[in-house]
């Protein structure tokens, strides 16, 4: 619920150079849950009303620096 409520304060009020798209951990005793914030809302008509999809988000160093490379862009400054 929380990760929902955030999502949609984020996506109605957006902010230039701050992303919708969050990720949510919860950690309990004896488990780790790592979320995104997807949501797609339909009316009841089915027409759909609200849709965000998590971009792919790199795992790993190696993975970000390929996603950089394979934007055109570059990681000089990244540090792993």
């Amino acid at each position: 619920m929380m990760a929902l409520s955030l999502s949609l304060e984020v996506s109605d009020h957006p902010v230039d150079g701050v992303s919708p798209h969050l990720h949510f951990m919860t950690i309990r005793k004896g488990q780790i849950a790592l979320q995104t914030n997807e949501v797609s809302t339909t009316d009841k008509d089915g027409t759909e009303t609200r849709r965000l999809k998590m971009p792919k988000v790199a795992e790993n160093y190696s993975a970000f620096l390929e996603m950089v490379n394979a934007a055109g862009n570059e990681a000089g400054g990244a540090i792993a």
